[in-house]
């Protein structure tokens, strides 16, 4: 009798252990660990707005606002908050950084390139300085939370890539035909998401004209264009005008169509 009741006890201890295992097992399967878990996001509802050189976010539905904390070293401009915030309030931000030189140093501005931010902290994440200066807010990608595009002062549009692994700048190239077979001068960039979870890039775009019989180069007016990126973002495999390139009011040397990024 003493023998049945050891052997139930240790069968009952061992069927104990085996629950346990599985349920652990199981909850390991539902929910990842604190290492490799994704920060929550939810859509973010707060933009940067410039005033004399001070940066503060403001609200785009009820128009509260909160300060932004920057170096005093440095200027921030053309900052772009990303679409998507952290479950603390905080969201990254991209711009361009103008270094200010110390007073006693030689005069004018030091160096320039892009600041990679968290928000309203002003924590920098990322610094880059560039050769080409970014003349433009940055567009967040939607289908990437760590790339942005931005218009820098060759006239182009650039790519940058961050994450854990490290951050990158290209050229965006064309694989297409561009515009009238040059490269356009291209701005104002900006992401749009089309019925379908289809994404675009729209530019304010001037296009390169020959003009004969003289062989000299002009640039058309500036008019909205839209751009289909490869999926890495770094090259444009198709491209079009959102308006007639033939309508006469197009071809208005003084006419420019463009467009706000909202």
């Amino acid at each position: 009798m003493f023998t049945s009741l050891f052997t139930i006890a240790r069968l009952g201890v061992l069927a104990f252990a085996a629950l346990s295992l599985a349920a652990l097992t199981a909850a390991q399967f539902r929910t990842p660990s604190a290492a490799t878990a994704a920060p929550a996001r939810e859509p973010n509802p707060w933009e940067v707005l410039a005033v004399d050189g001070d940066l503060g976010l403001v609200h785009r539905e009820d128009g509260r606002s909160r300060p932004v904390e920057r170096p005093s070293s440095e200027r921030w401009e053309y900052v772009a908050t990303s679409p998507w915030m952290a479950e603390d309030g905080s969201m990254e931000a991209v711009g361009r950084f103008v270094e200010s030189l110390q007073a006693g140093a030689r005069s004018g501005e030091g160096s320039v390139g892009l600041v990679r931010v968290r928000l309203p902290q002003g924590e920098i994440l990322d610094r880059l300085e560039l050769d080409v200066m970014p003349t433009g807010r940055p567009t967040w990608n939607p289908s990437s939370p760590g790339h942005v595009i931005y218009p820098g002062s060759t006239g182009g549009l650039y790519s940058y890539h961050f994450g854990p692994e490290g951050s990158s700048v290209v050229p965006v190239e064309w694989r297409c035909e561009p515009p009238l077979g040059r490269q356009p001068l291209m701005i104002d960039p900006s992401f749009v998401r089309l019925p379908g979870g289809r994404d675009l890039l729209l530019v304010a775009a001037a296009p390169v004209q020959a003009q004969a019989p003289e062989g000299q180069s002009w640039r058309r007016p500036i008019a909205p264009w839209w751009l289909e990126l490869d999926a890495d973002g770094d090259a444009i495999v198709a491209a079009g005008p959102l308006f007639d390139l033939d309508d006469p009011e197009a071809l208005i040397p003084c006419v420019r169509m463009r467009f706000p990024a909202l």
